[in-house]
């Protein structure tokens, strides 16, 4: 029995280092011809700089629920402390009149022209006829409102979404432990790849109606990130800041009230495979859901470099949050996305005394 297992071994060990050899350069070979075949889908994207005409639109996705959240921001906007642009730059009174006076009409033209090439779309789930009249009455009557929209946005529409109702879900899979969110998904990658686009869209701002200004001149600030002569990105967002743990295939991920680049097709491409690959699931996880995947490594290699992590919007999810600390300790946010927010947003609509109810978490 000995001397069997003796002759399996003399045969066998001389052998190993080849088999090995073998395998190793199979590996080599196949990874080599994965990488060939994952590069020819970034074989064109090179990122153009930002034109003169390029476009930035905020989109505002909410179901019925949430319409009384969607009237609160917009209010929220109207008052100069949380207003979308910083206000007018103060004239120095040690120059000229005539000095004075340029710099005002300078001014006065970029602003136009910044505006003209801003659009505002609120995003429906559904095309329901009691929700646009609600809105329009709501804007009609607050005069406030009428004109930050005007001074802020070239165009402002209500474009409903009109899922498949077999899509709009949103539940806890207790048995896989994840959260079931295809309506949120049907509600963002089509957006992304197709509605944006065919609008001739630049770049989109995802602004869900949980996100509430932290200071004026959010819109401004955002916006100049996009249209820098530099901007290169294709999605430009946070990551969780929340208290709660979360699994190691979407730590990290950039929460969804971010802004993508829709002009790129290469970005548009990607957003589309991860939407074939998690449909069910929600819509931001499943992006690093994607690239943490092994067979996703080199696309993950493409992509993650077009991913800017910043400050501009806080995502605090459902940590309770004080204004006045966010304030001190992040001098470059702009934004706070999270019911824990809410709080204090309901704070300033009292103080406002706003008739259209205050927000909540539902």
């Amino acid at each position: 029995m000995i001397g069997n297992w003796w002759c399996y071994f003399t045969v066998m060990i001389p052998i190993l280092p080849a088999l090995f050899f073998f395998w190793y350069t199979h590996s080599i070979s196949a990874y080599s011809q994965y990488a060939s075949k994952v590069d020819t889908l970034f074989s064109n994207c090179t990122t153009n700089p930002p034109s003169d005409d390029s476009t930035f639109a905020v989109v505002i996705p909410f179901p019925t629920k949430q319409v009384h959240n969607v009237m609160a921001l917009l209010y929220i906007w109207s008052l100069p402390e949380f207003s979308p642009l910083f206000p007018p730059k103060s004239q120095n009174e040690n120059d000229d009149e005539n000095s004075n006076s340029v710099a005002s009409e300078e001014q006065k033209t970029a602003a136009e022209n910044l505006r003209k090439r801003t659009k505002l779309i609120l995003y429906p789930v559904y095309n329901d006829s009691a929700i646009t009249k609600a809105i329009e009455n709501f804007i009609r009557d607050n005069e406030q409102v009428s004109k930050m929209l005007s001074d802020t946005f070239s165009s402002f529409e209500i474009l409903p979404r009109q899922i498949e109702p077999r899509f709009d879900l949103y539940r806890r899979d207790y048995m896989h432990g994840q959260w079931i969110a295809s309506g949120n998904t049907e509600m963002f990658y089509p957006l992304m790849t197709e509605i944006a686009p065919n609008r001739n869209i630049t770049f989109v701002l995802y602004h869900e109606p949980d996100t509430f200004p932290l200071r004026n001149g959010w819109l401004e600030k955002v916006r100049s990130y996009a249209f820098a002569e530099d901007s290169d990105f294709w999605f430009l967002g946070s990551q969780q800041r929340q208290k709660k743990a979360f699994g190691g295939r979407i730590h990290g991920h950039m929460n969804g009230n971010s802004v993508v680049r829709v002009e790129n097709k290469c970005a548009r491409d990607f957003l589309t495979r991860v939407y074939k690959t998690y449909r069910f699931l929600p819509y931001d996880s499943s992006i690093m859901r994607y690239l943490v995947k092994q067979r996703n490594l080199r696309e993950a290699q493409h992509v993650m470099r077009r991913m800017r992590y910043t400050d501009l919007i806080g995502n605090f999810a459902h940590v309770e949050v004080n204004r006045e600390d966010i304030l001190k300790r992040f001098p470059e946010m702009y934004l706070v996305h999270g019911k824990g927010y809410f709080t204090e947003i309901n704070k300033i609509l009292k103080l406002e005394n706003f008739k259209a109810g205050l927000v909540d978490v539902e």
